[in-house]
């Protein structure tokens, strides 16, 4: 197994990336990879080495950034229209 920790971010980003593209039946409803801290694309690389389950991931890492990104998404909205 990877030592995943060692690793920059940058390169387990990239890591990611490649592997959805190699596995798009696998790798689908895998977002907001670019927006994940080292902790959460840790995980990521756990679901690809069959260590985690995929429900897990979604739950646990892509469902809360998702809620996060929308949240700031409407904030920054609402920011504009006062403007």
């Amino acid at each position: 197994m990877t030592d995943y920790s060692n690793m920059r971010c940058e390169d387990i980003k990239l890591f990611i990336f490649e592997w959805i593209i190699l596995h798009p039946d696998a790798g689908k409803g895998i977002k907001y990879v670019r927006n994940l801290n080292k902790q959460d694309l840790i995980k990521v690389c756990l679901y690809i080495d069959g260590k985690m389950s995929k429900d897990i991931l979604m739950q646990d890492v892509i469902i809360p950034k998702r809620n996060y990104c929308k949240e700031i998404a409407k904030q920054r909205s609402m920011k504009m229209k006062e403007e």
